[in-house]
């Protein structure tokens, strides 16, 4: 303070700046820092000086001078606030907080943030068929292997190839679901291959006949064969053997008694019949044919002639001797009745009944009484009746009736020379009416004309044969009467 004499006295100067009181008093010191922090930085330490004060330095974390102001610094704007760069640095006031490190890492924030391997654990928790890869922070799963559905990251379920069209594998084979695959069964017998590509179907019949008897035929099926039956002759499977059947054990193989059967492969042959028969071991060996016809048609046949029938084989009837006209095709004598020999009309009921007084063909012979044993299997009788002195007219026929139970029937196949032949009326067949005058004739009703088996002489004399023709009326020295047996 500044102290001043004038006139006898003195004054005395203010109080300097940061003093209180009068000069001539006192001055006192003013402590600054007891109002609004001496005029420092809230922040900041006031300290009280004689006539002043002095602010103290800004806190760590902030920038200017405590005399003046203090300024937050942003610590985060400078390299993230010394945060781990993984970490959210936050500015606060005169410092910073460090956030969390994210999730994938382990540390803290204000240090440092350090990558979690997850893969290290549980397989980072991907489905343990697929691969982890650890990057930065977290870990990526791989695909589901081949043979698997989903995603690694969640499950890889085992997909089952054979709901598929049976895994890829041959429809004939079986499909297996395996973990992540399949597998596919051995092709069944009869193919080739394997059930993952093809079963391509073997023919066995290429082989060996197919293990099938030789004599049999092989037919390829789908994954088999079969073998045909044995053929006629042998016994057994065709898939087994075929043995020839000796077919001679058994009632002389079907050959007549009187022959040698003789066994063939498949078969067996008949000898010939012995001396003296007719016929083939394969049939049978008989004496004797049952008719002309079957003479000329089986022999032997010396053309015309006596032969000797037996109408039914081995049947009771007996054998006969007759004579066969085997020049117009087989036919079999049943009565020859010559008027020139002695005693030539006999009475019809002796011409029915059977007459031998000559040998057949003779003049006087007659089997009328077994011309049911000459009828044809279809029921029909063949005739054919000749007269003249030189044979050469002729009737021939088939009726359905048989003439010695007076039956005619229906006629047909007519044919005739000298033609247009009619008796008291047209030619209606053969019968025996029951009258006298012949055995049969071919006549309805009394008259007798086409007379067989004549008992008397008619008109001019003779046999009466054709009451008209184109030839005119005949009456004939000798008839003849022959049957067809077919």
């Amino acid at each position: 303070m500044t102290c001043t004499s004038a006139s006898g006295s003195v004054t005395c100067g203010a109080c300097p700046t940061g003093y209180t009181g009068t000069g001539a008093t006192s001055c006192t010191d003013i402590n600054e820092c007891l109002t609004n922090n001496g005029g420092c930085d809230p922040l900041t330490t006031c300290t009280n000086t004689a006539g002043s004060r002095t602010c103290g330095a800004c806190p760590t974390g902030y920038t200017g001078s405590g005399a003046t102001s203090c300024t937050d610094v942003n610590e985060c704007l400078t390299n993230n606030g010394g945060c781990d760069p993984l970490a959210t640095c936050t500015n606060t006031a005169g410092s910073r907080t460090c956030g969390a490190c994210p999730t994938g890492y382990t540390g803290t924030g204000a240090t440092s943030c350090t990558d979690i391997n997850e893969c290290l654990t549980n397989n980072g928790g991907c489905d343990p068929l697929t691969t982890c890869t650890n990057p930065a922070g977290s870990r990526t799963c791989g695909a589901c292997p081949t043979g698997y559905t989903g995603t690694g990251a969640t499950s890889c379920p085992d997909f089952n190839e054979c709901l598929t069209n049976n895994g890829g594998c041959d429809p004939l084979t079986t499909c297996t679901n395996t973990a992540g695959s399949r597998t596919c069964g051995a092709c069944p017998t009869g193919y080739t291959g394997t059930g993952a590509t093809a079963c391509t179907d073997i023919d066995e019949c290429l082989t060996n006949n197919g293990g099938c008897d030789p004599l049999t035929t092989c037919t390829n099926t789908a994954g088999s064969r079969t073998c045909g039956a044995c053929p006629t002759g042998y016994t057994g499977t065709g898939a087994t053997s075929c043995t020839d059947i000796d077919e001679c054990l058994t009632n002389n193989g079907g050959c007549d008694p009187l022959t040698t059967c003789t066994n063939t492969a498949g078969s067996r042959t008949c000898g010939a019949c012995p001396t003296g028969y007719v016929g083939s071991g394969a049939t049978s060996c008989v004496l004797y044919r049952t008719s002309c016809y079957q003479y000329l048609q089986l022999g032997p046949s010396t053309g015309d002639g006596l032969y000797t029938i037996d109408t039914d084989g081995s049947g009771p009837n007996a054998p006969v001797q007759v004579y066969c006209d085997m020049t117009n095709g087989g036919w079999t004598q049943i009565l020859d009745q010559d008027v020139a020999v002695s005693g030539g009309y006999l009475s019809s009921a002796q011409w029915r009944a059977g007459v031998a007084t000559t040998a057949p063909n003779a003049g006087q012979w007659s089997i009328l009484n077994r011309i049911s044993e000459l009828e044809n299997s279809n029921l029909t009788f063949e005739f054919r009746m000749t007269y003249g002195t030189d044979q050469t007219n002729f009737i021939q026929w088939v009726q359905t009736g048989d003439p010695s139970t007076g039956t005619r029937g229906t006629l047909s196949n007519i044919v005739e020379s000298p033609t247009n032949q009619s008796g008291c009326g047209p030619f209606v067949g053969l019968a025996n009416d029951g009258q006298g005058e012949s055995a049969w004739d071919g006549d309805a009703g009394g008259c007798w004309w086409f007379a067989v088996g004549s008992s008397g002489s008619f008109g001019p004399g003779g046999i009466p044969v054709v009451n008209g023709s184109d030839g005119g009326q005949i009456v004939t020295n000798r008839v003849r009467l022959y049957v067809r047996t077919r």
